[in-house]
């Protein structure tokens, strides 16, 4: 009778070691710039492509990886009738459903700024290139600027 609590312990030890160890590995997901990038279009593209609309249905998941700062520019733009069919981050009208696994970054960061260039690769829609500004902000990167020539 003194050892039916063991299982439980060990279950909820167990339980809590595996919760631990998720946590980390959301934390350590986003230490730097590239890897801030890379989360945030993984997880983009698979939201747009799925139907939703990220920018105006999952604003609060949106602050984990952009700015409010440029949330509010973003919502400016889309105001004006000639950038609202245009993605904001993809500058596309349709997506490649490869962007979101397919992401290169070229690191160029000093301190709490980052600059980075960006090429989504995709076969249907070919790829797309661009420049973004990254800030550390709370402890985590969050896409300040996009910029496509």
């Amino acid at each position: 009778m003194t050892n039916c609590w063991v299982p439980a312990l060990k279950a909820k030890y167990l339980g809590s070691v595996i919760l631990l160890l998720i946590v980390c590995r959301i934390c350590a997901a986003e230490r730097t710039p590239a890897e801030a990038v890379h989360t945030f279009y993984g997880w983009y593209v698979h939201e747009v492509m799925n139907g939703a609309k990220p920018l105006s249905q999952e604003r609060a998941e949106m602050r984990k990886f952009v700015t409010e700062r440029l949330l509010t520019e973003i919502d400016a733009m889309r105001k004006r009738a000639e950038a609202r069919d245009t993605d904001p981050f993809c500058n596309a009208r349709e997506f490649d459903p490869e962007w979101g696994k397919n992401v290169a970054v070229g690191n160029l960061y000093v301190g709490r700024i980052a600059r980075v260039s960006v090429i989504l690769t995709g076969h249907r829609l070919g790829d797309r290139e661009f420049k973004l500004k990254l800030v550390r902000e709370n402890g985590a990167w969050k896409i300040d600027e996009v910029k496509f020539d």
